[in-house]
């Protein structure tokens, strides 16, 4: 994989200079992060799939349908935010509600 990774990196380089705004600015974000990009391929551990990712979300995307998701873009934000948080306290076995109570709280402590 090392030549593709050297061509990407060779095209997006080129793609700095090509008189295209948009496209000058997509390949500099790109090469800003050109490492993360790549881990895939030097990282054993990172699966080539997001298949983890899917199963994680699957709850929340049935509940969305079933319940027709929220009406505001400010209720989008809440629940994605919640949605977020719960996940990650699953995965790392905490108390989701203990875990909500103390941000509230340290918020309100500023």
């Amino acid at each position: 994989m090392v030549p593709q990774r050297r061509q990407m990196e060779l095209l997006l380089e080129q793609g700095l200079h090509c008189g295209e705004s948009k496209i000058a600015n997509t390949c500099k974000k790109l090469l800003k992060y050109k490492s993360a990009l790549c881990k895939i391929i030097e990282t054993e551990a990172v699966k080539p799939t997001n298949n983890f990712t899917e199963q994680l979300i699957r709850s929340y995307v049935l509940w969305r349908k079933s319940s027709f998701g929220t009406q505001s873009d400010r209720g989008d934000l809440f629940v994605e935010r919640m949605m977020t948080v719960t996940s990650t306290c699953k995965l790392q076995k905490r108390n989701r509600y203990d875990y909500i109570n103390s941000a509230v709280a340290a918020h309100l402590r500023n």
